[in-house]
Protein backbone atom coordinates (compact mmCIF):
# COMPACT_ATOMS: atom_id res chain seq x y z
CA UNK A 1 0.00 0.00 0.00
CA UNK A 2 1.68 3.17 -1.01
CA UNK A 3 1.71 6.30 1.53
CA UNK A 4 -0.54 8.15 -1.08
CA UNK A 5 -3.73 5.36 -0.90
CA UNK A 6 -3.25 5.04 2.42
CA UNK A 7 -4.00 8.98 3.09
CA UNK A 8 -6.62 8.77 0.73
CA UNK A 9 -8.21 5.30 3.42
CA UNK A 10 -7.75 7.96 6.12
CA UNK A 11 -9.12 11.03 5.14
CA UNK A 12 -11.19 12.55 7.60
CA UNK A 13 -14.84 12.91 6.56
CA UNK A 14 -16.61 12.46 10.05
CA UNK A 15 -16.05 13.69 13.66
CA UNK A 16 -14.19 9.47 13.71
CA UNK A 17 -11.97 10.67 11.13
CA UNK A 18 -10.96 14.35 12.47
CA UNK A 19 -9.39 11.78 14.97
CA UNK A 20 -8.47 9.79 12.40
CA UNK A 21 -6.93 12.28 10.55
CA UNK A 22 -5.37 14.23 13.64
CA UNK A 23 -3.04 10.93 13.91
CA UNK A 24 -2.81 9.42 10.84
CA UNK A 25 0.97 9.30 10.88
CA UNK A 26 0.81 7.50 14.06
CA UNK A 27 -1.51 5.07 12.74
CA UNK A 28 0.25 4.27 9.52
CA UNK A 29 2.89 3.69 11.36
CA UNK A 30 1.15 1.25 13.35
CA UNK A 31 -0.22 -0.54 10.61
CA UNK A 32 3.07 -1.17 8.67
CA UNK A 33 4.97 -2.29 12.23
CA UNK A 34 2.08 -4.88 12.51
CA UNK A 35 1.59 -6.08 9.03
CA UNK A 36 5.76 -5.91 8.53
CA UNK A 37 6.17 -8.37 11.36
CA UNK A 38 3.40 -10.83 10.14
CA UNK A 39 5.05 -10.66 6.68
CA UNK A 40 8.22 -11.86 7.73
CA UNK A 41 7.26 -14.63 10.28
CA UNK A 42 8.01 -17.68 9.14
CA UNK A 43 4.66 -19.16 10.05
CA UNK A 44 2.48 -16.87 8.57
CA UNK A 45 0.36 -18.80 6.41
CA UNK A 46 1.10 -16.73 2.83
CA UNK A 47 4.28 -17.60 3.37
CA UNK A 48 4.24 -21.15 2.49
CA UNK A 49 5.58 -21.80 0.39
CA UNK A 50 8.40 -20.08 -0.79
CA UNK A 51 8.11 -17.57 -3.37
CA UNK A 52 11.51 -19.23 -5.06
CA UNK A 53 10.83 -23.00 -3.97
CA UNK A 54 8.38 -24.50 -6.88
CA UNK A 55 5.40 -25.95 -5.70
CA UNK A 56 6.56 -29.81 -5.87
CA UNK A 57 9.44 -29.10 -4.30
CA UNK A 58 8.28 -26.91 -1.57
CA UNK A 59 5.81 -29.84 -0.70
CA UNK A 60 8.84 -32.03 -0.77
CA UNK A 61 10.08 -29.47 2.21
CA UNK A 62 7.77 -30.05 4.78
CA UNK A 63 8.02 -33.61 5.01
CA UNK A 64 9.66 -34.84 8.01
CA UNK A 65 9.72 -38.75 9.44
CA UNK A 66 6.08 -39.36 11.21
CA UNK A 67 5.47 -35.86 10.49
CA UNK A 68 6.10 -34.69 13.96
CA UNK A 69 7.52 -31.27 13.51
CA UNK A 70 5.30 -30.13 10.35
CA UNK A 71 4.01 -26.84 11.66
CA UNK A 72 0.30 -26.17 11.68
CA UNK A 73 0.22 -24.15 8.35
CA UNK A 74 2.04 -26.51 6.48
CA UNK A 75 -0.26 -29.42 7.80
CA UNK A 76 -3.03 -27.23 6.43
CA UNK A 77 -1.88 -26.70 2.91
CA UNK A 78 -0.80 -30.64 2.56
CA UNK A 79 -4.58 -31.33 4.30
CA UNK A 80 -5.96 -29.05 1.41
CA UNK A 81 -3.64 -30.20 -1.22
CA UNK A 82 -5.40 -34.09 -0.22
CA UNK A 83 -8.56 -32.73 -0.87
CA UNK A 84 -7.74 -31.13 -4.05
CA UNK A 85 -6.01 -33.95 -5.73
CA UNK A 86 -9.09 -36.01 -4.34
CA UNK A 87 -11.31 -34.02 -6.42
CA UNK A 88 -9.06 -34.33 -9.68
CA UNK A 89 -8.83 -38.36 -9.55
CA UNK A 90 -12.67 -38.36 -8.82
CA UNK A 91 -13.21 -36.05 -12.06
CA UNK A 92 -10.64 -37.83 -14.14
CA UNK A 93 -10.61 -41.38 -13.28
CA UNK A 94 -12.72 -42.47 -16.44
CA UNK A 95 -10.81 -40.58 -18.36
CA UNK A 96 -7.53 -42.21 -16.86
CA UNK A 97 -8.88 -45.66 -17.17
CA UNK A 98 -10.41 -45.47 -20.78
CA UNK A 99 -6.97 -44.11 -21.77
CA UNK A 100 -5.35 -47.03 -19.77
CA UNK A 101 -7.44 -49.45 -20.54
CA UNK A 102 -7.60 -50.52 -17.33
CA UNK A 103 -9.05 -49.30 -14.04
CA UNK A 104 -5.88 -46.90 -12.79
CA UNK A 105 -4.09 -48.41 -10.04
CA UNK A 106 -2.42 -46.25 -7.23
CA UNK A 107 -4.30 -43.19 -9.02
CA UNK A 108 -3.36 -40.00 -6.64
CA UNK A 109 -3.42 -37.50 -8.57
CA UNK A 110 -3.11 -35.45 -12.15
CA UNK A 111 0.13 -34.09 -12.55
CA UNK A 112 -0.26 -32.40 -15.68
CA UNK A 113 -2.48 -31.44 -18.47
CA UNK A 114 -1.71 -31.15 -22.23
CA UNK A 115 -2.45 -28.16 -24.65
CA UNK A 116 -6.71 -29.28 -24.91
CA UNK A 117 -6.80 -29.12 -20.80
CA UNK A 118 -6.96 -33.26 -20.72
CA UNK A 119 -4.61 -35.00 -18.86
CA UNK A 120 -1.14 -35.87 -19.70
CA UNK A 121 0.74 -37.43 -16.74
CA UNK A 122 -0.69 -38.60 -13.51
CA UNK A 123 0.53 -39.30 -10.15
CA UNK A 124 0.89 -42.35 -8.81
CA UNK A 125 1.21 -43.92 -5.39
CA UNK A 126 4.54 -45.01 -4.60
CA UNK A 127 2.74 -48.31 -2.25
CA UNK A 128 0.23 -49.99 -5.06
CA UNK A 129 -0.95 -53.37 -3.86
CA UNK A 130 0.86 -53.28 -0.56
CA UNK A 131 4.25 -52.99 -2.57
CA UNK A 132 6.81 -50.26 -3.27
CA UNK A 133 5.79 -48.31 -6.84
CA UNK A 134 9.04 -45.99 -7.45
CA UNK A 135 7.27 -44.87 -10.88
CA UNK A 136 5.51 -41.58 -9.29
CA UNK A 137 4.42 -39.91 -12.94
CA UNK A 138 2.82 -42.22 -15.74
CA UNK A 139 2.78 -40.26 -19.51
CA UNK A 140 -1.07 -41.33 -20.41
CA UNK A 141 -1.83 -38.71 -23.46
CA UNK A 142 -2.12 -40.51 -26.43
CA UNK A 143 -0.62 -38.43 -28.80
CA UNK A 144 2.59 -37.45 -27.13
CA UNK A 145 3.00 -41.54 -26.45
CA UNK A 146 2.71 -42.80 -29.95
CA UNK A 147 5.03 -39.87 -31.09
CA UNK A 148 7.80 -40.80 -28.31
CA UNK A 149 7.17 -44.46 -29.60
CA UNK A 150 8.28 -44.05 -32.66
CA UNK A 151 11.54 -42.26 -31.61
CA UNK A 152 12.23 -44.89 -29.65
CA UNK A 153 11.57 -47.60 -32.39
CA UNK A 154 13.80 -45.57 -34.62
CA UNK A 155 16.46 -46.21 -31.89
CA UNK A 156 17.13 -43.00 -30.12
CA UNK A 157 16.98 -44.03 -26.66
CA UNK A 158 20.48 -46.23 -27.89
CA UNK A 159 21.68 -42.89 -29.90
CA UNK A 160 21.65 -40.76 -26.86
CA UNK A 161 22.68 -43.71 -24.59
CA UNK A 162 25.82 -43.24 -26.32
CA UNK A 163 26.39 -40.06 -26.44
CA UNK A 164 25.70 -40.08 -22.62
CA UNK A 165 28.10 -42.47 -22.44
CA UNK A 166 31.00 -39.74 -23.43
CA UNK A 167 29.20 -36.71 -21.59
CA UNK A 168 30.39 -36.50 -18.06
CA UNK A 169 28.54 -32.97 -17.85
CA UNK A 170 25.11 -34.36 -18.80
CA UNK A 171 25.69 -37.73 -16.56
CA UNK A 172 26.09 -35.29 -13.62
CA UNK A 173 22.56 -33.10 -14.94
CA UNK A 174 21.10 -36.93 -14.88
CA UNK A 175 22.14 -37.67 -11.22
CA UNK A 176 20.78 -34.34 -10.42
CA UNK A 177 17.79 -34.95 -11.74
CA UNK A 178 17.16 -38.27 -9.94
CA UNK A 179 18.55 -36.78 -6.27
CA UNK A 180 15.56 -34.21 -7.21
CA UNK A 181 12.93 -36.63 -8.07
CA UNK A 182 13.72 -38.91 -5.05
CA UNK A 183 13.68 -36.18 -2.79
CA UNK A 184 9.71 -35.07 -4.93
CA UNK A 185 8.56 -38.47 -4.45
CA UNK A 186 9.75 -38.63 -0.57
CA UNK A 187 7.59 -35.76 0.13
CA UNK A 188 4.13 -37.44 -1.11
CA UNK A 189 4.95 -40.29 0.82
CA UNK A 190 1.80 -40.26 3.68
CA UNK A 191 3.19 -40.92 7.13
CA UNK A 192 1.34 -44.75 7.48
CA UNK A 193 2.90 -45.19 3.89
CA UNK A 194 6.21 -44.66 5.49
CA UNK A 195 5.64 -46.72 8.47
CA UNK A 196 4.38 -49.42 6.06
CA UNK A 197 7.94 -49.52 3.87
CA UNK A 198 10.29 -48.72 6.90
CA UNK A 199 8.47 -51.98 8.89
CA UNK A 200 9.22 -54.62 6.05
CA UNK A 201 12.26 -52.47 5.52
CA UNK A 202 11.55 -51.76 1.32
CA UNK A 203 12.30 -47.90 2.45
CA UNK A 204 14.72 -48.43 -0.27
CA UNK A 205 13.16 -49.43 -3.01
CA UNK A 206 12.30 -45.92 -3.48
CA UNK A 207 15.02 -44.32 -1.72
CA UNK A 208 17.81 -45.64 -4.41
CA UNK A 209 15.99 -45.26 -7.39
CA UNK A 210 14.92 -41.91 -9.76
CA UNK A 211 12.80 -41.05 -12.44
CA UNK A 212 10.88 -44.13 -13.53
CA UNK A 213 12.20 -46.17 -11.23
CA UNK A 214 15.70 -46.42 -12.59
CA UNK A 215 18.19 -47.83 -10.27
CA UNK A 216 20.95 -47.13 -12.61
CA UNK A 217 21.07 -43.00 -12.91
CA UNK A 218 22.71 -42.23 -16.25
CA UNK A 219 21.13 -45.17 -18.18
CA UNK A 220 17.75 -43.26 -19.94
CA UNK A 221 15.73 -47.22 -20.37
CA UNK A 222 12.15 -45.62 -21.23
CA UNK A 223 11.64 -41.86 -23.07
CA UNK A 224 8.52 -42.16 -21.82
CA UNK A 225 8.64 -42.27 -17.92
CA UNK A 226 11.20 -39.41 -18.38
CA UNK A 227 8.56 -37.03 -20.25
CA UNK A 228 6.17 -37.90 -17.87
CA UNK A 229 8.18 -36.18 -14.72
CA UNK A 230 9.55 -33.95 -17.18
CA UNK A 231 6.13 -32.31 -17.46
CA UNK A 232 5.71 -31.52 -13.97
CA UNK A 233 9.61 -31.03 -13.16
CA UNK A 234 11.86 -30.74 -16.55
CA UNK A 235 14.73 -32.81 -16.66
CA UNK A 236 17.89 -33.07 -18.94
CA UNK A 237 16.56 -36.15 -20.87
CA UNK A 238 12.71 -34.70 -21.17
CA UNK A 239 14.89 -31.85 -22.74
CA UNK A 240 16.64 -34.29 -25.01
CA UNK A 241 13.28 -35.38 -26.44
CA UNK A 242 11.87 -32.21 -26.48
CA UNK A 243 14.43 -31.63 -29.03
CA UNK A 244 13.38 -34.79 -31.16
CA UNK A 245 9.75 -34.58 -30.79
CA UNK A 246 10.10 -31.14 -33.20
CA UNK A 247 13.10 -32.74 -35.47
CA UNK A 248 14.11 -36.49 -35.50
CA UNK A 249 16.37 -35.59 -38.04
CA UNK A 250 19.58 -37.93 -36.88
CA UNK A 251 22.42 -35.86 -35.20
CA UNK A 252 24.60 -35.05 -32.28
CA UNK A 253 22.54 -34.03 -29.59
CA UNK A 254 24.74 -33.29 -26.71
CA UNK A 255 27.81 -31.02 -26.32
CA UNK A 256 30.48 -30.76 -23.67
CA UNK A 257 28.11 -27.83 -22.25
CA UNK A 258 24.77 -29.80 -22.24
Amino acid sequence: MTANSLNSLLEPTAPLGCFIGRYRALIGLAISTVAGAALAHPDFPFNLPGRNTCRHLSRARYSVDGGASMNFYARVARMMEVQKSGERVAQWRDFVAERLGREPRGFRDVAAFNAEGLPASIRVSSIVDGKPFPTLYWLIDAELSLNIDRLEAAGWIARVQSEIATNADFRQRMQQDHAAHIALRDGYLLDEERKLLASNNMLSALSKRGIGGISEPDRIRCFHTWYAAHMVVPNAVGGIVDQLLADATPRALLTDSA
